[in-house]
C-alpha cells in the first residue's frame, strides 16, 4: 500500500451517502429477483479463506439467467488475491476478490471492473478502506481513460458497502446486510450493468477526434497511481478511420475496436487530465499558442472538456459520514465538500522524450548535445509564448523540457509573414530538437485578479527563489527554472546523484529558498558543485573549463546581479565573489536593473547557441 495514500485521502472519504445505489448502479435493492433458489448461508467463520470463495460463488450465482435479447455481463466474480496481478515489470498484491472482465486472457489490472476487501482479523475499517482505495487507483491506472473505480468492502461482522473512488475522493453507501437479498441486488445490477456506469470510456484503447477519426493509443509515456489531484496520463497514438457502422452508445459494449482503417499519420499525444476548475483550459491555451504562430512548443490539434466530478456526483445525497483515518473511526455526519475538478482531453503534437533521458540513452547525437538542442528548443518556446502570445508558462521543468529527435523545421528566413516567428531563433539555424510542453499552470501575462492563479506554482526542484519567496510569478522566474533544470540533469539528480535532489525538495518553501538562495549567489558554492558533481557524459573529470560548464557560469551571470569586487565569476579570479537574487517582480519587464526580459533572453540564448556550435561536428554548425 502506498505511504502516501492516507494523507491524500484524509478528509475526502464519505460513508453512508444517499443515492450510491441508483447513481453508480442504475438500480435501487428490490428492482430484480435473484435466484433465491441458489442461495447458501455464509459459513460460520468469516474468515478470508472460507468466507471469499463462498461470497464469489454467490455473487455469480445469485444472478439469474441472461434474457437472449440482453446484452452478455461485462464480466464474472473471481477470487483474485491468490492470483499476483502484474503492474509494470513487478508485482502487487491482488484485491481479495473483484468483478474481472469476461474472457479476460489472464488477471491483471487491465481487467478488473470491480476491486473487493473483505475485513477479516483485527484489521480495523478504515485500514482496509485504504487497502480497497490502493486498489481502485492501481486499476484506474492501468485503465487511464476510466473516470472512477468501484469497490466492495465487506465487514467481519456481515456487513457490505459499495465504495466509488474518483478524483475527488471517495463515497460510499449506507451498510447493507449479507443476506440473499442484499447480495441477490448486487449480482443482479452488476450483472446488468453497463460500461458507463462503471466509469468505463466507450473504448479502453481510443479515444475520438474530429470528422468521424479515432485516435489509436500506443504507447504509455506517464500515469501515477493516485486518487486525487490531476492524475495525467499521456500516450501516443495514431489517427484512424472508423467503420461506418460504429455507432456504439458506450454502455454494453466490451470496448474492443471495430473495423477501421488506418492513416499514414505521424505520432499524436493524448493527454487526459483533472484541472481544477478555477484554472484556465490548457486546450484553450494551447489553442491560442498555436494560432498565434508559437514556436518551440507543443502544437494544438484538438481539445475537449469531458465531465467533472461534480457532474460524475449529481444524484448522491448532500451529507455523509467523513473517514477519520489518524483515529481509524467514522465521524458523525456532516456536509459533503469537493474540490471541483474538470476531466479533460488534449491532443498535440510532436512526440519527444523529457530532458532527463538525455543522460540515460546513448545513441547519436551524444547526450550533451541532446540536453543542448532540448533546452534550446524550450527556451525559444518559452520566449514565443511570452512574447508573441502573452502567455507565462510557469512550471519549467526537467518533465517539461523535451528533445525531439525527428527535426522540428522553423519557417523560412526570408518570408516576412514569419519574421515573427524567426527572430527567436539565431541566425543559421533551420530546425529545433527541442521544445516545451504543459500549459497546466500557464496564465495570459500579466494576470488578472481573476485568473484564480496562485503565484507559487511549479515543480519544486525548479522553482525560483523569488516564487518561493511569494513574489509573483514573472518571466525572470522562468529563466531561473531553466538554470535549474541544466543544473538538475548535469548533476544527475535525477539519477539520485548529488545532494541537490533532496536540498531542493526537502523543508519549507522558505528553507528551499535559503539553500538555493547560497547555492547560487556564493561563487565558491556554485563552482564546488560544478568542478566536482557533473556527471561524465556532461564534463566531470575534463579539464576546465567546458562548454556545459560555462554555459552555467553565463546563464547565472544573466540571472543574478554582482555584489562583490571581481569581474566575470570565472574561476579563479573572484572566488568568494558575492551575487545576489533580484526582484524580478518589482520591475516588470526587466531581469534585473539595466537587463531587460528580452535581452536575458537573447544572451541565454545565444550563449546556449555558442555551447551547442563549440561541441557540434563542423557539418552540423549550421543545423
Amino acid at each position: 500500500m502506498r505511504k502516501d495514500l492516507k494523507m491524500e485521502l484524509d478528509g475526502h472519504v464519505y460513508v453512508d451517502v444517499e443515492g450510491m445505489y441508483d447513481v453508480y448502479l442504475g438500480a435501487t435493492p428490490g428492482q430484480h429477483p435473484p435466484a433465491v433458489g441458489a442461495w447458501r448461508p455464509p459459513p460460520p467463520a468469516l474468515s478470508d479463506n472460507a468466507f471469499v470463495p463462498w461470497l464469489v460463488h454467490m455473487l455469480n450465482a445469485l444472478q439469474p439467467a441472461v434474457a437472449v435479447s440482453a446484452p452478455p455481463p461485462l464480466g464474472r466474480w473471481q477470487n483474485t488475491k491468490s492470483l499476483k496481478m502484474a503492474s509494470g515489470n513487478s508485482t502487487v498484491r491482488g484485491p481479495d476478490f473483484g468483478l474481472v472482465r469476461a474472457q479476460a486472457p489472464r488477471e491483471h489490472l487491465l481487467h478488473i471492473l470491480v476491486v473487493g476487501e473483505h475485513q477479516s482479523g483485527d484489521k480495523g475499517e478504515s485500514v482496509c478502506i485504504l487497502q480497497l482505495a490502493d486498489y481502485a487507483a492501481q486499476a484506474l491506472a492501468h485503465q487511464p481513460l476510466r473516470v472512477y473505480a468501484h469497490g466492495l468492502l465487506t465487514r467481519k461482522d456481515g456487513g457490505i458497502r459499495l465504495y466509488v473512488f474518483d478524483r475527488g475522493g471517495a463515497v460510499a453507501s449506507t451498510e447493507v446486510a449479507m443476506d440473499c437479498a442484499s447480495l441477490g441486488f448486487l449480482a443482479c445490477a452488476y450483472g446488468a450493468i453497463g460500461r458507463r456506469r462503471l466509469g468505463l470510456p466507450e473504448h479502453d484503447d481510443r479515444v475520438p477526434l474530429r470528422d468521424g477519426r479515432w485516435a489509436v493509443l500506443e504507447t504509455t509515456l506517464c500515469r501515477r497511481p493516485c486518487i486525487m489531484g490531476r492524475c495525467t496520463f499521456c500516450a501516443t497514438a495514431r489517427s484512424v478511420q472508423a467503420a461506418a457502422d460504429d455507432g456504439d452508445d458506450g454502455d454494453d459494449d466490451d470496448g474492443a475496436a471495430t473495423g477501421e482503417a488506418v492513416h499514414a499519420s505521424p505520432l499524436l499525444i493524448i493527454k487526459r487530465s483533472w484541472r481544477a476548475d478555477e484554472r484556465a483550459s490548457e486546450g484553450a491555451l494551447l489553442e491560442l499558442a498555436t494560432s498565434r504562430g508559437a514556436v518551440g512548443c507543443a502544437r494544438h490539434v484538438a481539445h475537449e472538456d469531458l465531465t467533472d466530478i461534480a457532474t460524475l456526483r449529481n444524484g448522491l445525497g448532500t451529507m455523509g459520514r467523513p473517514v477519520d483515518f489518524a483515529r481509524g473511526r467514522l465521524l458523525d455526519m456532516v456536509p459533503i465538500t469537493v474540490a471541483n475538478r474538470i476531466y479533460s482531453s488534449i491532443v498535440m503534437t510532436p512526440v519527444g522524450t523529457p530532458i532527463t533521458s538525455c543522460s540515460t540513452s546513448s545513441g547519436s547525437p551524444p547526450a550533451h548535445l541532446r540536453l543542448l538542442h532540448a533546452l534550446l528548443g524550450g527556451l525559444i518556446g518559452h520566449a514565443s509564448l511570452f512574447f508573441t502570445c502573452r502567455l507565462l508558462h510557469r512550471d519549467i521543468s526537467a518533465s517539461n523540457v523535451m528533445y525531439c529527435a525527428t527535426p522540428i523545421t522553423l519557417p523560412p528566413e526570408t518570408t516576412p509573414a514569419t519574421e515573427t516567428q524567426r527572430r527567436y531563433a539565431p541566425a543559421g539555424l533551420r530546425h529545433l530538437n527541442g521544445f516545451l510542453i504543459d500549459l497546466d499552470f500557464a496564465v495570459e501575462y500579466p494576470p488578472t485578479a481573476a485568473s484564480g492563479a496562485p503565484h507559487k506554482t511549479g515543480t519544486l526542484p525548479f522553482i525560483s527563489i523569488g516564487v518561493l519567496d511569494a513574489e509573483e510569478h514573472a518571466y525572470g522566474h522562468d529563466l531561473e527554472s531553466f538554470l535549474y533544470v541544466l543544473l538538475w540533469v548535469c548533476l544527475g539528480s535525477d539519477q539520485g546523484h548529488g545532494p541537490l535532489g533532496e536540498l531542493w525538495q526537502a523543508g519549507t518553501l522558505e528553507s528551499i529558498a535559503l539553500i538555493k538562495s547560497g547555492f547560487v549567489t556564493r561563487t565558491n558554492h556554485f563552482e564546488n558543485r560544478l568542478g566536482n558533481d557533473f556527471m561524465p557524459q556532461f564534463g566531470a573529470g575534463r579539464p576546465l573549463p567546458t562548454p556545459l560548464k560555462e554555459l552555467a557560469r553565463a546563464w547565472r551571470k544573466v540571472l543574478f546581479a554582482i555584489e562583490g569586487s571581481g569581474g566575470d565569476g570565472a574561476p579563479g579570479s573572484a572566488s568568494e565573489e558575492v551575487y545576489h537574487v533580484p526582484s524580478r517582480s518589482r520591475t516588470r519587464g526587466y531581469i534585473k536593473p539595466g537587463l531587460s526580459e528580452w535581452d536575458a533572453f537573447i544572451r541565454m540564448r545565444d550563449s546556449l547557441w555558442d555551447a551547442i556550435q563549440t561541441l557540434s561536428a563542423p557539418e552540423e554548425n549550421s543545423d
